[in-house]
């Protein structure tokens, strides 16, 4: 019993240390300061584009026409499913149209995808030199910011740190 109660209390001691060693704020402030060299970066600039790409009213509503057209053709498979064997051609040519629709309507997400990445495309290519002018000074403020800080001194920089 006397081991049971030391087992006990010392689970109970190695789960509120944990909860105290992970609710240290200094903690998050320090993982933060390793992202800050990605903040702004290319990969940054990209995934916004995507996000406003995904924000398109026209692709938004094309992805919840297939959401609705997907579920539809899954009630319909189900229905196939539990039907009689007389009404599994007609419930058959009713679940093929549906899914002719939905494949119609994923070719048009394609293509509007397309588009937005063409139209991306164009836009990268516009100001060629300048952009990159742009990225060359941002990069090395960045890095230069970086190193100025306790964490980049002594060669423990985010460049060569062989962790990431």
């Amino acid at each position: 019993m006397k081991n049971l109660r030391l087992f006990v209390l010392s689970a109970i001691f190695v789960f509120a240390f944990t909860m105290l060693a992970n609710a240290n704020p200094n903690k998050e402030k320090k993982d933060m300061e390793d992202h800050e060299f990605h903040k702004g970066g290319p990969k940054n600039e990209m995934m916004q584009e995507l996000r406003a790409e995904m924000k398109d009213p026209k692709l938004e509503e094309v992805r919840n026409k297939i959401r609705i057209l997907r579920s539809e053709a899954r009630t319909i498979g189900l229905k196939y499913k539990s039907a009689s064997d007389a009404d599994k051609p007609k419930i058959k040519q009713e679940y093929r149209a549906k899914i002719s629709e939905l494949y119609d309507v994923r070719i048009e997400e394609m293509d509007l995808r397309i588009k937005a990445m063409q139209s991306g495309l164009e836009e990268l290519k516009k100001d060629k030199n300048a952009k990159i002018d742009k990225l060359v000074e941002s990069n090395l403020e960045k890095m230069t910011e970086f190193d100025k800080s306790p964490r980049g001194k002594k060669g423990n920089n985010y460049m060569c740190n062989p962790k990431r």
